[in-house]
């Protein structure tokens, strides 16, 4: 190692840690795993209707601007939004 002061080479040595460790976490995999919706077959006539029966957001459209006073309330208590995947579609 060259003539480096002892306060670079800790500097040198904390940048390459943090490096290692930032990477490991920015270069992680998460996946959230929701529970199972409580009725998981979607039968519908579409793909879009069924879509819409998973995740309807004019309903949540509708109910803020009915009221949009409790917006904080809507904000805090969002139920649980479940991807296409948790569901069995079955177009009819």
């Amino acid at each position: 190692m060259p003539d480096i002061p002892l306060t670079a080479r800790l500097t040198q040595r904390e940048c390459r840690w943090m490096q290692s460790v930032s990477s490991s976490i920015i270069e992680g995999k998460y996946e959230i795993n929701a529970p199972a919706p409580t009725s998981p077959i979607i039968h519908a006539q579409s793909q879009e209707e069924a879509l819409l029966q998973i995740y309807n957001p004019v309903e949540d459209s509708d109910w803020l601007k009915a009221q949009p006073e409790l917006f904080e309330e809507l904000r805090g208590n969002y139920p649980l939004r479940r991807e296409e995947k948790a569901y069995i579609i079955k177009i009819e």
